[in-house]
């Protein structure tokens, strides 16, 4: 379901009403390897700049980071989805 067809609350109310947990990425959030990824979980992630925007994050259950080192600045979205997603795909084998 596209979020422009329900609107962001309505994807929300979807999501979990399907009985999903609603996970966002995000700087300094719970490191990925530490997070329980067998359970239903919907993944949002925002943009390299300014993130998730607060009309999202106010949904989340849990907000997932990849540590990085102090002299990185940040991972691209691309590069962070990869991150999280290959460590879900890991943890449901």
């Amino acid at each position: 379901m596209a979020a422009v067809e329900a609107g962001i609350g309505g994807v929300f109310e979807r999501v979990r009403s399907s009985k999903f947990k609603v996970y966002g990425a995000e700087a300094g959030g719970a490191p990925y390897d530490e997070v329980d990824w067998k359970v239903p979980v919907a993944l949002f992630l925002g943009g390299e700049g300014a993130g998730l925007p607060e009309d999202v994050r106010i949904h989340l259950d849990l907000a997932v980071g990849v540590p990085m080192a102090p002299s990185a600045e940040s991972l691209s979205v691309h590069a962070a989805a990869a991150v999280i997603l290959f460590a879900a795909r890991r943890a449901r084998e």
